[in-house]
């Protein structure tokens, strides 16, 4: 709504230097309609010479009008201008931490990934051993089962120290 006002202020604000415009320019000109057939132009001229001097000093003093408006307006330009470089500053610090926030969170996602994956693997180790574990076996298959246990063994102990190393990582790098 507040747009349409200051359109429809700015429209009636152009329409007076339209008219006066428009109206100098009809008087100039019915002027040299009424003044063709004179013999004393000259001097009938010269008559208007304080007027041409008025509306020179009235056309320098809106020249100085318009400098000073001018003036104000960068003045505002460069504040705006300021004001929208620290807007700009704080948002580039806002996505920075954004950035290094989702960083930490696909690093712990990276680490929750890895410690399921030891997670199974231990699961499907300790279901290998319970397999083995009472069952007969006679000869060299029972030194095989036996050798397979403890390699799975210590391959499970060797996770589990994985987990705790992922763990420390973790835990670090939330805090």
């Amino acid at each position: 709504m507040k747009i349409e006002d200051d359109k429809s202020i700015k429209k009636s604000k152009l329409h007076i230097p339209i008219i006066l415009a428009l109206t100098v320019i009809i008087l100039w000109a019915g002027s040299g309609f009424i003044l063709f057939n004179m013999k004393n132009r000259g001097t009938f001229g010269d008559m208007f010479g304080s007027i041409n001097a008025l509306f020179s000093g009235l056309a320098f003093a809106g020249v100085i009008y318009a400098i000073i408006l001018q003036k104000k307006e960068l003045t505002l330009q460069r504040e705006e201008l300021a004001l929208t470089r620290i807007e700009l500053t704080r948002a580039a610090k806002a996505q920075e931490k954004s950035e290094k926030a989702l960083t930490k969170q696909a690093e712990s996602f990276s680490l929750s990934s890895q410690i399921s994956a030891i997670d199974s693997l231990i699961d499907i180790y300790e279901k290998e051993i319970k397999s083995h574990e009472g069952v007969p076996y006679s000869g060299w298959k029972r030194t095989e089962v036996d050798e397979r246990i403890q390699y799975l063994t210590k391959q499970k102990e060797t996770l589990h120290t994985s987990l705790e190393t992922i763990f420390t990582l973790l835990t670090a790098s939330t805090s």
